[in-house]
């Protein structure tokens, strides 16, 4: 019977992978909350005023927005009658900003045709004459480099 050697576990939804690497792009991809709340203070006007309750007291804070990065917070007393402002986060989308899915195919930035990633490069050499000769015209010797064929002397062109 084979033994199962993986190793690294996924939390969430207990799939099980043999590389960390796997595991964390797994996580990345698959789990990764990428929903964002914008700060209460960031959507106020300058000068605008608004009431908080203070986390864990009774308490009540007078907030004021003085610029964009600088924000006056005054105790008000327990007694107040005040009601605190209803504070609706707005939410941001992420997605855009962290590709998580690279499956997605891309376009030939000179014929727009789509391929995949791996295909894109090989596409572009080979159609768009990208790919450096490796072998002589003349002779028909291979080499492993384009650099072999530009030092080469041809046995065939000193002939005529």
């Amino acid at each position: 019977m084979k033994k199962n050697n993986t190793k690294h576990k996924c939390v969430a939804c207990k799939k099980q992978f043999h590389y960390n690497c796997l595991l964390k792009y797994h996580i990345r991809r698959e789990h990764f909350n990428l929903k964002s709340f914008r700060p209460y203070y960031e959507t106020q006007n300058i000068n605008q005023i608004w009431f908080e309750k203070v986390l864990n007291t009774d308490f009540l804070a007078k907030m004021t927005k003085l610029s964009n990065n600088m924000i006056a917070v005054q105790k008000l007393n327990e007694g107040t009658t005040i009601k605190p402002t209803e504070i609706v986060p707005e939410e941001i989308d992420l997605h855009l900003l962290y590709p998580t899915n690279r499956t997605q195919p891309l376009k030939c930035s000179l014929c727009s045709e789509p391929y995949t990633r791996k295909k894109l490069k090989r596409h572009f050499k080979e159609i768009h004459g990208l790919v450096l000769k490796k072998v002589c015209d003349k002779c028909k010797k291979k080499f492993r480099s384009p650099m072999g064929v530009v030092n080469h002397i041809c046995s065939e062109s000193s002939v005529e």
